[in-house]
Order: C-alpha cells, then sequence, then structure tokens
C-alpha cells in the first residue's frame, strides 16, 4: 500500500506540475502576444523573418476570443497534453529503475500536440488563429514543464513519495550500477 500512495501523489504532483506550466505559459503567451510592446516587437520581427510581413497586432477580435474561450481551450489543450506525456511515459514512476530522458518526452509530446493542433486546423480550413499563439505557448510549456517538474521532484524527494521497497539480486556490472544508484538516491 506504501508504494501505491507514494506513486499515486507523485502522479498528482506531476499533472499539478503540467497544468500549472500550461495555464501559466497560456497567460504568458496571452500577454505577450496581445499586451507586451517587446512581444509585439518580437512577434512582427519574427514574422518579418520568416516572410509573412510584420503581422504583430494580431487585433482586437483575437485578443478578446484568446480571453474569453482561455478555459476551453486549456482543456482541450490539457488533456491532449496528458494524453500524450502518459503514452510518451511521462507519468511511469516506479516501472523503471533508470531514468528516462524527461525533456526528449516533453518535446515530443508538445510537438505532437502542436501538429495535432496544426492538423485540425487544416482540415477545418481554420484560418482564424495566429500560428505563432501556439507555437510559442507549447515552446513556454516545455520549458516551464520541465522547471516545474524538477521542483515537484525535489518536494516529491524531500516529503518521501518517491520510495519505492526493492530487493536486487544477482551480481553483475549493471546490478552494482543499480545498487550504487539507490544507496545514492536513498
Amino acid at each position: 500500500m506504501l508504494v501505491r500512495d507514494s506513486w499515486m501523489k507523485q502522479t498528482l504532483l506531476l499533472v499539478v506540475c503540467d497544468t500549472l506550466a500550461l495555464v501559466v505559459a497560456y497567460y504568458g503567451t496571452y500577454y505577450l502576444r496581445f499586451e507586451s510592446d517587446l512581444g509585439q516587437q518580437f512577434f512582427g520581427w519574427l514574422g518579418t523573418a520568416i516572410g509573412l510581413g510584420g503581422a504583430a497586432n494580431p487585433g482586437y477580435v483575437l485578443e478578446s476570443y484568446y480571453w474569453e474561450q482561455a478555459p476551453r481551450l486549456l482543456v482541450s489543450l490539457l488533456t491532449t497534453l496528458l494524453f500524450l506525456y502518459a503514452f510518451f511515459d511521462l507519468y511511469a514512476g516506479h516501472r523503471f529503475i533508470r531514468r528516462s530522458v524527461m525533456l526528449r518526452g516533453l518535446v515530443l509530446a508538445n510537438v505532437t500536440a502542436l501538429l495535432l493542433f496544426y492538423v485540425y486546423f487544416y482540415l477545418t480550413r481554420n484560418a482564424f488563429h495566429p500560428r505563432s499563439m501556439f507555437v510559442s505557448m507549447l515552446a513556454l510549456n516545455v520549458i516551464l514543464d520541465a522547471l516545474f517538474r524538477f521542483g515537484g521532484g525535489r518536494m516529491a524527494r524531500h516529503y518521501g513519495w518517491r520510495v519505492c521497497p526493492a530487493v536486487l539480486a544477482g551480481n553483475t556490472v549493471e546490478a552494482e550500477w543499480i545498487a550504487a544508484r539507490l544507496e545514492a538516491e536513498h
């Protein structure tokens, strides 16, 4: 029961970190895209650099849309990302003794989500959304999520939520490495 409780607490902590990172990334991108002069200059420069013209200000209609539809967009983004995070084993818990590369999984999941939303926009012929909004939001989400997960992992270790009793058998180089790793972390 101890292992299941610690796994549930750790998974819940990761889901909270992922949710918080997405919400902060959404509203941070909204602020940069629509409210900040620095953001207006950056997106104007970016549009000019990639050949779309200096479309720095997308207009009041999009600004009000992204503000009023934020809960709906966040729920659809969060549902997609949580599914993809689980698919890329970012909630694996104690299934693996060796660490997986978290940043690789975060980048893959966010790029996959971006591609899914772009395919949806293409199939519905939706030219309404500025593509830079989703690219910058998901790029910021990767950075924030990595930072929040790092902080959440430190908190989980501090409170003992990462404890998983193990019995090691064998006398190989890999078994010695695993034993040394478990001794160092616990």
